[in-house]
């Protein structure tokens, strides 16, 4: 009866205006349909009413009474007022009247968000289980919402495994990031940079001078002493 009573008063409230958010809501009226739970004692949690928007109960026990399921704190502005500073408005940047600053994360007033700014909604960011609060999860060099359209995954530094961070194979070697061999000469991306870098074998000057160091002396012996037995096919 009670979460009857409950989904009635959220009904109600959600007809005064198409636009509603979570954080328009008359939470104490929701509160107030659960008496026991304000004797219990807990942390503060956020419950989601709405797709992408919550609010903020006192405990744990409200989310269980009124229905709703619990999510990441992240859904719940600071103080529950959906502004991110206290002040009211639902603009996220406080001066209310919906002219959402995009830096400030939430531009199309959606109560959703994009609160770091990396091109991904808070809400996509949950289902990827990134942090919506770093734009650049694994700190690779791509933000997540780059490793989104790269095909790379946004939790790992070398999705392919091939000792090349995702930002540096798309960014600086223009390799593909999620195939560990791109050219598929039989080595690694990270071999391959490894020896353009190196560059070609020296070549020695004169007969004899294995180690190309200009003249034969003990050291070439010495080279060649540490060969000595391999099979040459």
């Amino acid at each position: 009866m009670k979460q009857l009573f409950a989904f009635l008063t959220l009904a109600l409230a959600l007809t005064l205006t198409s636009n509603t958010v979570a954080q328009d809501i008359n939470v104490d009226s929701l509160l107030a349909t659960c008496p026991a739970c304000a004797a219990v004692e807990g942390d503060p949690v956020c419950i989601m009413i709405l797709e992408g928007s919550g609010v903020q109960v006192p405990n744990a026990c409200y989310a269980e009474c009124l229905g709703f399921p619990t999510v990441g704190p992240w859904f719940c502005e600071d103080d529950g007022t959906g502004d991110g500073d206290g002040t009211g408005g639902g603009d996220d940047n406080g001066t209310g009247g919906g002219d959402d600053d995009p830096a400030d994360g939430d531009a199309d007033g959606d109560g959703v968000g994009d609160d770091d700014g990396d091109g991904l909604t808070d809400t996509e960011e949950g289902d990827l289980g990134t942090d919506p609060e770093d734009s650049d999860t694994d700190d690779d060099g791509l933000t997540d919402g780059e490793e989104v359209a790269e095909g790379t995954d946004a939790n790992n530094q070398d999705t392919d495994g091939d000792g090349l961070s995702d930002g540096l194979e798309v960014g600086v070697f223009d390799t593909d990031p999620t195939n560990a061999d791109t050219d598929g000469n039989g080595l690694s991306d990270a071999l391959d940079i490894a020896a353009q870098i190196a560059g070609p074998p020296a070549t020695p000057l004169c007969e004899g001078d294995l180690n190309a160091d200009g003249s034969v002396s003990v050291s070439d012996i010495l080279q060649l002493l540490g060969q000595f037995g391999n099979t040459c096919e």
